[in-house]
């Protein structure tokens, strides 16, 4: 058994919840807010940190600056399209965002979809060690591992699977705080 092959597919479970989670919206203004929006040009759809460079100059502002200006109205109307409570402004050369307070409520239907994108992580995480789990079981069977190493094998995934388990809970812990952070 490899587990340095089921620790990278773990892994790999964890950084996508890391991105999904930069999409949640908490009070003050993130980039992960809008860079992966996918706006139409060129004839093809490219993600909005393909197009611009994105800062945050102040707390509850986004900076847009497009590399071409031509780019401008596609990206404002793409990100209003988008109905995720953000207004693009055309300032100059660049798109502003104020990024509003949130209310109690949208604070609110963020946890849940914190709490979705958690339960998800946690299911592939679990999908993961079940389709190991049953390749260790097959190789029991076939006589090509003992049952100690069966169990001790087990045990090992069943320790990876604590320690990202803790992982994912610490990560929960501290968007959640952001969200609620007023």
């Amino acid at each position: 058994m490899d587990i340095s092959l089921i620790r990278e597919k773990m892994r790999k479970s964890i950084d996508f919840y890391l991105d999904e989670l930069k999409k949640l919206r908490t009070s003050r203004a993130n980039v992960g807010i809008v860079e992966d929006i996918k706006i139409h040009v060129y004839d093809t759809y490219m993600p909005l940190s393909q197009l611009a460079t994105l800062s945050v100059p102040d707390n509850n502002v986004i900076l847009i600056q497009p590399w071409d200006s031509n780019n401008t109205d596609l990206i404002v109307s793409s990100i209003k399209n988008l109905n995720i409570g953000l207004n693009p402004i055309s300032v100059g050369e660049g798109i502003k965002i104020i990024v509003p307070p949130l209310s109690e409520e949208r604070r609110q239907d963020f946890i849940k979809i914190l709490n979705l994108k958690t339960e998800e992580c946690k299911v592939s995480l679990r999908n993961i060690r079940h389709e190991y789990v049953n390749k260790l079981r097959e190789d029991e069977k076939e006589s090509h591992i003992s049952k100690d190493d069966l169990k001790n094998s087990i045990d090992t995934i069943d320790n990876l699977m604590k320690e990202y388990d803790n992982e994912i809970k610490e990560i929960f812990e501290r968007k959640k705080k952001d969200l609620l952070e007023i």
